[in-house]
């Protein structure tokens, strides 16, 4: 069966290294949602915290 990409000329089968240009972006947009999902989720619990320490304090 045919693939839909070519097959790349690089050992490393990821999609960051890929010779397709589309596949590259898709995962550079991936890599970036998930940075930025995890730094959201810590972001929130440090602020969570704040906001409860600050609400033993009063």
């Amino acid at each position: 069966m045919k693939s839909l990409f070519p097959e790349d000329t690089h050992s490393y089968k990821g999609w960051l290294n890929s010779d397709s240009f589309i596949k590259r972006c898709l995962a550079v947009l991936g890599y970036a949602s998930v940075a930025s999902v995890l730094t959201s989720i810590g972001l929130y619990i440090l602020l969570f915290m704040y906001m409860i320490m600050a609400s033993m304090m009063l």
